[in-house]
């Protein structure tokens, strides 16, 4: 009985070790996905005010590596990219070129490949000054 244990245990030792290599392996590879990507809208307070909250994260198809990806997947480490209100609070809108311009500067260890948003709307009003 107690050899049919030590052989379970190896062959559990084994397989064990071997889903590690093959899982270390995987992430040290390039994959493209699609990832939500946190943001942080800044407004200038004192001119506007958002009349309805703005999204909290902008859906992205980036390439990169499973270690980066395994990274923004869980949300670890990762900064929100922050993105002026300014210049589209007088549109509302926000296009998909715009809005990859702006969070290509931020993802530095991913390359982005495409928003997968049309236009996004910034739901925003002039704040009445007293």
């Amino acid at each position: 009985m107690a050899v049919m244990n030590q052989r379970w245990n190896a062959i559990l030792l084994c397989l064990g070790s071997a889903m590690t290599f093959w899982l270390f392996n995987a992430l040290n590879k390039d994959y493209t996905t699609a990832i939500n990507y946190p943001v942080h809208f800044v407004i200038n307070e004192s001119k506007y005010v958002f009349t309805e909250a703005p999204p909290s994260n902008i859906p992205l198809e980036v390439t990169g590596g499973g270690w980066n990806l395994l990274r923004y997947l869980l949300h670890i480490s990762v900064k929100p990219a922050e993105l002026p209100v300014a210049k589209v609070a007088r549109r509302g809108r926000v296009s998909r070129q715009r809005l990859y311009n702006l969070l290509k500067k931020h993802i530095k260890d991913l390359k982005v490949n495409r928003v997968l948003l049309d236009m996004m709307e910034i739901h925003t009003k002039p704040k009445n000054t007293p």
